[in-house]
């Protein structure tokens, strides 16, 4: 009996580490399993980021493409606005081109209509109308200025002249008569008289345009003119100016 004891025990050991093994087997592959789950729940964490990093990368390129999609129109409304004024600035240009190409002939009758009539008027402040006239021409010739410019400069030398009709005017200036250079006070009566006065006031004469020179005033007369020239340099009250015009044209 007592040689059968150890034999016993052994076969229960045996037994025990048999029956002990599946549970160490289990226990190892609950591990294992534990171990496949947080490696694939690792890559589906990793799987999940990338998804949102993309999701979000894309979400990023569809907000550029709108913006920028958005400029593009914007800036191809700027352009057709462009193209729409630049259309516009052509017309006005051909249209300026034709304007100017009548202008041009025009403004040169306007002067030579002007100078006609300087050189038919009656001869007050002479150098100033000359001066003018050859600024005009000049400038006309020259072509500089823009035609714009010219046609308004044109038109103001037109206004000085045309107010020379309804004005009076006292100034001071040189008389030549009989090879004889005098100072003298002219008087200018709209454009029906010219008149001038000797600075002592002792002579006067009127502007005889059928004859092209000066005819002497009477003593009479000088009164008349003296007071003239005062209500033109504003050193007395208008009043009634009694002068002698010139004779009118026969008709």
């Amino acid at each position: 009996m007592s040689r059968s004891l150890p034999l016993s025990l052994c076969c229960l050991c045996l037994v025990g580490l048999s029956a002990a093994d599946p549970l160490g087997q289990a226990d190892a592959l609950e591990k294992k399993a534990l171990r496949a789950a947080s490696a694939s729940q690792a890559r589906v964490e990793g799987l999940d980021r990338r998804t949102r990093e993309q999701l979000e990368t894309y979400r990023a390129l569809q907000a550029r493409l709108r913006a920028e999609q958005a400029y593009g129109r914007e800036l191809q409304a700027r352009l057709d606005a462009q193209e729409t004024e630049l259309a516009g600035l052509q017309r006005q240009i051909e249209q300026s081109r034709e304007l100017r190409g009548a202008l041009e002939p025009l403004m040169g009758q306007m002067l030579r209509g002007l100078e006609g009539l300087v050189a038919a008027d009656l001869p007050f402040l002479p150098e100033e109308r000359r001066e003018r006239l050859a600024r005009l021409r000049e400038m006309l010739e020259t072509r500089r200025d823009p035609v714009a410019e010219r046609f308004r400069r044109l038109l103001d030398a037109y206004r000085v002249e045309a107010g020379y009709g309804s004005t009076i005017e006292a100034y001071e200036g040189d008389l030549t008569e009989a090879g004889e250079v005098r100072r003298v006070l002219y008087f200018r009566l709209g454009r029906t008289a010219l008149y001038y006065l000797t600075l002592d006031g002792a002579r006067g004469g009127l502007w005889d345009a059928d004859a092209g020179a000066w005819r002497p005033l009477g003593l009479t007369d000088l009164p008349g003119l003296q007071q003239a020239v005062r209500m033109a340099r504003r050193q007395s009250a208008p009043g009634l100016l009694t002068l002698p015009l010139p004779a009118v044209p026969a008709s």
